[in-house]
């Protein structure tokens, strides 16, 4: 099974060295470890956008809030709120595919 490892390639080789029989699988690629938004193509007003969403649990499962509710903290038009909320949603999504990041379950 291949598998992605995060961390540093030193520790990460000895790990793979010590256990590497024992695991049956094979470290395809390794990344270092990244704090912080998965896009940084974002503007500051689609990153303002995203933590409005955010906060007025317009991700909640199920949705607790709107596009008007964005608006309103945005301080902006419901359609503003809406056109930034697609283009962040773009650039994170495009840099997370493009990132290769392996899907997770939920």
């Amino acid at each position: 099974r291949d598998v992605d490892a995060v961390g540093e390639t030193a520790a990460l080789s000895e790990f793979y060295r010590r256990l590497g029989d024992l695991l049956k699988t094979r470290i395809r690629r390794v990344h270092d470890f990244r704090r912080g938004p998965p896009a940084g193509n974002l503007t500051a007003r689609q990153a303002a956008a995203l933590e409005a969403a955010v906060g007025v649990g317009y991700y909640d499962v199920p949705r607790t809030g709107t596009v008007a509710d964005v608006a309103d903290e945005l301080d902006c038009a419901s359609s503003t709120a809406g056109e930034l909320l697609r283009k962040a949603e773009s650039a994170v999504v495009s840099a997370f595919v493009a990132d290769g990041s392996p899907a997770a379950d939920g």
